[in-house]
């Protein structure tokens, strides 16, 4: 299947870049297919072939994420521009996790530290009782021992 891709032929930190018609599987940096325009996005300057682009679309090959944003913001082709990057599922849960924490705002924090700081009270209450009892039990044993 072909696609239309970018193939970087800049220097090093002086991207410039064509625009080529070459097979999916391909290395881009090895031989094309067609060379259909190039650009350079420091400059900002382009130079496309309109009717060798529409004419490989029409045969059916299909345009990278990027090269479809390109050619839509050309007017080339009319459709919506794509997303050009993907999440992760790890980042986009954590993303998820901080918006839920947001939500609840600063007095979510603070109640979940009170709610801690209560249940740490509540064992320590219970240690206390359960250490009286048992003191109580040995001074029962004691004194009915001396009986």
């Amino acid at each position: 299947m072909l696609t239309l891709k970018l193939q970087r032929i800049g220097k090093k930190k002086q991207p410039h870049f064509r625009l080529i018609a070459q097979e999916k599987g391909k290395n881009p940096k090895s031989k094309s297919v067609e060379i259909l325009g190039w650009l350079n996005p420091r400059t900002k300057e382009k130079e496309l072939k309109k009717e060798r682009i529409e004419y490989w679309l029409s045969v059916g090959a299909k345009a990278t994420d990027t090269v479809h944003n390109l050619l839509v913001s050309e007017k080339i082709l009319k459709a919506d521009k794509r997303k050009t990057f993907k999440i992760s599922k790890k980042r986009l849960a954590k993303k998820e996790k901080k918006k839920k924490e947001i939500k609840k705002g600063p007095s979510f924090a603070k109640a979940t530290a009170d709610r801690e700081i209560k249940e740490k009270e509540n064992i320590n209450q219970k240690l206390e009782i359960s250490d009286q009892e048992k003191t109580k039990e040995t001074t029962e044993e004691k004194s009915e021992e001396e009986k």
